[in-house]
């Protein structure tokens, strides 16, 4: 027997199995991986949650089977570097295949969060609402219960929705080098000293042009009597 307790698209109707892969995991390292490319960002102020990419095309006389939203880990020296999921593959030749993955926060994007009108609503606790309705995994640290969130958050990805609140709690989302999604503030605390010998000399560098305005824009809500919840 096979239960099914939540699917990533939550809002859809019963669905049908349709096939079933089995099988196991696959170690692709050295001759077997002809290129690997990975991009992990963050955004210092929640101005939006980057999502991280892994994109690698290996070469193999293996028979592999791959399907989207697979689980892909990226490893260096036995260190967990990236989590993703198979978001694309395609097959080059018989011995080459090309697989792009993104990590959970594309997820995110995929799923739709109802939002709502909130006042002295808990951080942490609307946090965890988001995240699961789109059944990712995460931990949130540095948050305080007493941190609260009032406004309105539209209908809109799980995504954005998530960034709204960060934003307003100054916190921040990454997946790099976990499982997990982790829910974070930065701090003032200078964690590494990087010395001298560690710092590459002739580096390439541009600069832009300094920010000399900032405008900012608030807004009140306030609910309808006339609409009915």
């Amino acid at each position: 027997v096979i239960t099914f307790d939540a699917t990533l698209q939550v809002y859809l109707a019963p669905f049908k199995l349709f096939a079933i892969d089995f099988g196991q995991g696959h170690t692709f390292q050295g001759d077997e991986l002809k290129s690997v490319t990975f991009t992990q960002q963050v955004d210092n102020i929640a101005q939006e949650l980057p999502i991280n990419a892994l994109d690698f095309t290996i070469r193999s006389h293996g028979v592999f089977s791959f399907a989207e939203k697979q689980t892909t880990k990226l490893y260096i020296n036995d260190s967990l570097i990236q989590n993703t999921y198979i978001s694309s593959f395609s097959q080059k030749n018989l011995n080459e295949w090309e697989i792009k993955t993104l990590d959970c926060v594309s997820v995110l994007e995929d799923t739709q969060f109802k939002g709502g009108r909130y006042t002295d609503k808990k951080a942490s606790e609307l946090i965890a609402e988001i995240l699961t309705v789109s059944n990712v995994p995460y931990e949130i640290t540095d948050i305080e219960d007493t941190e609260t969130v009032t406004g309105w958050i539209p209908w809109c990805s799980c995504r954005q929705a998530l960034q709204l609140v960060l934003f307003a709690v100054g916190a921040n989302a990454d997946t790099s080098f976990a499982n997990i999604l982790k829910i974070f503030k930065f701090t003032d605390t200078i964690k590494t000293d990087i010395p001298l010998n560690r710092i590459r000399q002739g580096q390439k560098f541009k600069t832009t042009a300094e920010v000399t305005r900032v405008s900012l824009a608030a807004h009140k809500y306030i609910q309808n009597p006339e609409q009915e919840n």
